[in-house]
């Protein structure tokens, strides 16, 4: 994900990859710059999305 779809840049971190560090970009997706992105982009999203088993899903991710 990038800032091409709403992301905010969030800084950057270093990580290790193959044993050598290197700079990784970190981005943020707020609430409110989901509904902002998403207003925007209305006419070309089309059909809103629905999501169907969310709650199922959630209730086997919980912990026991």
């Amino acid at each position: 994900m990038s800032r091409r779809v709403g992301y905010l840049d969030n800084g950057v971190t270093t990580v290790a990859r193959e044993g050598r560090p290197v700079a990784h970009s970190n981005y943020l997706m707020t609430r409110e710059r989901f509904d902002e992105v998403r207003e925007a982009n209305l006419a070309l999203l089309g059909a809103p999305v629905e999501l169907e088993g969310v709650e199922a899903l959630r209730a086997a991710l919980e912990p026991s």
